[in-house]
């Protein structure tokens, strides 16, 4: 047999192990023949350049190593693992594996940590949740708010309307206006026509009466037994040209007994005044 085909296994055993190529932060694994037990090293801590766990294969002597980088670089597993019993690993081929790492150079050892938005969706997600649940609460509340401040105040109520006078009212301030001095023609005009809408029971000032109702109210004052001389002692007072104070005394005794309530009125409203 040719002597060069029985030193190429020997050339081949010889050649350096290719290292293995992983990912920094993602775990990888390789399998090695290995007789006895292997495990991670006891000093081994979360800020070890890298990670390991042993595990078995259902192949014999076969155990499987996986790891995980946090450090970019080339590194031998060997120095990160020891034998079940103690014994050191001298009979250990190497077991090269290179990080490669696609974060920043000075990232560090901590593959959790970020330094990228102080928003990040990933991290913060349930602040979103949360903030877009009170934004969809917020909203209504809002435009109803709005809504309040901007609708128009009603206007305040205004006072009611003073009440009119009524003829008795009216007749009560000429009668007063009577007893302290003369009264002008036009007053005495007025308060002959007041007497006689409250002679005849109109207490109110809204409709004056037409004329024809005037001619027949003073046709039945005249002829009545109580207002007769009233109404002849006031249209001599007013009408007679020599009426003069005594009729003027007359007339106005006549009316304070009106206004006293001594007269008896022939209506309901002359017991008003």
């Amino acid at each position: 047999m040719n002597p060069l085909l029985l030193s190429i296994p020997a050339l081949v055993c010889s050649l350096p192990a290719q290292p293995t190529t992983a990912v920094r932060g993602l775990a990888a694994h390789l399998e090695v023949d290995y007789a006895p037990r292997l495990r991670a090293r006891a000093d081994q801590t979360p800020n070890s350049p890298i990670l390991v766990r042993v595990s078995p294969t259902n192949a014999a002597n076969r155990q499987r190593i996986e790891f995980i980088g946090a450090v970019a670089g080339t590194f031998d597993l060997r120095t990160h693992l020891e034998r079940e019993d103690g014994q050191p690993i001298t009979d250990l081929s190497p077991l090269p594996v290179t990080i490669v790492s696609r974060l920043p150079a000075d990232h560090g050892v901590d593959l959790y940590a970020t330094t990228g938005s102080w928003m990040n969706w990933r991290e913060n997600y349930r602040e979103i949740m949360w903030a877009a649940v009170a934004l969809w609460v917020a909203v209504p509340v809002a435009v109803l708010l709005i809504r309040a401040a901007r609708r128009p105040r009603p206007a305040p109520a205004l006072p009611p309307p003073p009440p009119l006078p009524t003829v008795a009212h009216q007749l009560r301030a000429l009668l007063d206006i009577a007893r302290a001095r003369s009264l002008t023609v036009q007053e005495s005009g007025q308060l002959e026509l007041l007497l006689f809408r409250f002679l005849d029971g109109d207490k109110s000032t809204s409709s004056p009466p037409s004329t024809a109702n005037i001619a027949a109210t003073l046709r039945d004052l005249r002829a009545g037994h109580t207002s007769g001389p009233l109404v002849l002692a006031i249209e001599r007072w007013l009408h007679a040209e020599d009426g003069g104070e005594d009729a003027r005394a007359s007339a106005a005794l006549a009316l304070d007994q009106l206004r006293r309530g001594r007269l008896q009125p022939t209506h309901p409203a002359e017991a008003a005044l």
